[in-house]
């Protein structure tokens, strides 16, 4: 096993779906989606050689720390 798998194979049985209740991976879904959409939208811009503002990029990345806070609140809480 490689240097960090093992850390990760924990992880993975820690964070497990299947064990998670529904309502805990609705509630990291919800945050994990939006950095997605957010983080996508901005990807597909740039690729399309088309640039965000200044001030909407800044609040799309606010909206992304906002979102990662969410995540990271629920997962000292558990």
């Amino acid at each position: 096993m490689a240097v960090g798998e093992e850390g990760d194979v924990k992880a993975e049985e820690i964070f497990s779906i299947d064990k998670m209740p529904a309502r805990v991976v609705h509630d990291l879904n919800q945050p994990l989606n939006s950095i997605k959409m957010i983080s996508g939208g901005i990807l597909y811009l740039l690729h399309q050689g088309k640039k965000l503002p200044d001030e909407e990029l800044t609040e799309c990345m606010k909206e992304i720390v906002c979102q990662t806070d969410k995540i990271a609140n629920m997962l000292k809480k558990k």
